[in-house]
């Protein structure tokens, strides 16, 4: 999904013009469309097999990873911090999943 947002300017870059969005090789709303569903089915499984919990922790590390820090990243150095959120956010999911509670120890 990330791809798609960055789809232009993926494709002015050398080191990234061959992604499959940026090279043309799969339609944004595709991707658009995979990624939407993918991620859903990753948060109604965490919802449901693991623990709710877990579930909103993995949809909020979705919508900062991708309304915050990607925006971000043409217009502050500042997004480097709204990439740590979503970065560390795994090991606080595993944390919910296997305690059942998020607190100090996380």
């Amino acid at each position: 999904m990330n791809q798609v947002i960055e789809r232009n300017f993926d494709a002015q870059m050398r080191r990234t013009a061959r992604r499959p969005i940026a090279a043309g090789r799969i339609e944004p709303i595709e991707a658009l469309v995979f990624g939407t569903l993918l991620s859903l089915a990753g948060v109604l499984y965490l919802a449901m097999a693991v623990r709710p919990a877990a579930s909103l922790l993995a949809l909020l590390t979705l919508g900062s990873y991708l309304f915050l820090h990607t925006p971000l990243k043409r217009r502050t150095p500042l997004c480097t911090m709204a990439g740590a959120f979503p970065g560390a956010m795994p090991v606080l999911i595993g944390y919910v999943a296997a305690a059942g509670k998020l607190d100090s120890q996380a």
